[in-house]
């Protein structure tokens, strides 16, 4: 089960992933996404809680990275070491700004 919590920062759109971001809970993401990334400059995705990642929630990052691609960013921030090895296996980690807890302060 995947709970999401939005909020602006500027031109930001923050989304908080809490649990698990897999094949049930990818579509809850993409109509997030979909709703509220249009007028955004940067999608920030915070991963402190986010347990899981499958490839269908990688499919909808990518679609948001394509999105604003042109014109904006996307970031993964506090992701957990579960969560980077999947980002890091599919090339991921080179594509996206991702930052883990034990980058804090570097």
């Amino acid at each position: 089960m995947l709970k999401i919590e939005s909020r602006n920062e500027g031109n930001a759109l923050v989304l908080t992933l809490h649990g698990r971001l897999d094949t049930n809970s990818a579509q809850k993401l993409e109509k997030v996404i979909e709703a509220e990334l249009p007028g955004t400059d940067e999608l920030i995705l915070e991963c402190r809680d986010l347990s899981y990642i499958s490839s269908f929630g990688i499919r909808v990052i990518l679609e948001a990275e394509e999105i604003l691609d042109k014109e904006g960013a996307v970031s993964m921030k506090h992701c957990s070491e579960e969560v980077r090895k999947v980002l890091d296996i599919t090339g991921l980690i080179s594509i996206l700004n991702v930052s883990g807890d034990q980058d804090v302060g570097k």
